[in-house]
């Protein structure tokens, strides 16, 4: 008994873990399934992005808030498309690296590090894996946030090489 007990808990862990088990419910995201392929995140697995660290830390999940998410696909009580909250954390589990720090891409010069601390990576980078779109680059990024120094040209060199 032992051991069907043990081996059933084996299956479902894993199943609870497929990228076919996410998409059971999460077929009212229209197709996310098929715009994540289209993105930088096209390898990936529900999982990797939306799934805890630990064992501790998914092994609390999968006991305490997945049946409240069952409860709210049952009841059809969820936001739509649902959206689960991607924090810096996230993507930092595959994204932290020395290059984090200041970089130049072409002539402009960027600090990560200075913009990371009050902003959340989807701010700049928007949604990068269901409904990707690229991301924009220059003024049109910069612009949401810095439009007054971007029309100041006394500024130019705050961000450009000259």
């Amino acid at each position: 008994m032992g051991a069907i007990l043990t081996g059933g808990g084996i299956f479902a862990w894993n199943f609870s873990n497929s990228d076919k088990f996410c998409v059971s419910c999460h077929k009212v995201m229209g197709g996310y399934d098929v715009k994540l392929k289209q993105g930088p995140h096209w390898s990936k697995h529900c999982i990797d992005c939306h799934g805890e660290e630990t064992f501790t830390d998914a092994l609390k999940v999968k006991m305490f808030e997945d049946p409240k998410l069952l409860m709210k696909y049952i009841t059809g009580n969820y936001e739509v498309p649902p959206h689960a909250e991607i924090t810096n954390e996230f993507c930092e589990r595959c994204h932290v690296s020395p290059e984090k720090g200041n970089r130049v891409y072409f002539d402009v010069s960027f600090d990560h590090a200075v913009h990371a601390e009050n902003l959340e990576c989807e701010t700049c980078h928007g949604r990068v894996a269901h409904g990707y779109t690229p991301m924009p680059t220059g003024h049109d990024l910069c612009g949401k946030c810095h439009l007054n120094e971007i029309r100041d040209p006394a500024k130019c060199s705050f961000c450009h090489r000259i």
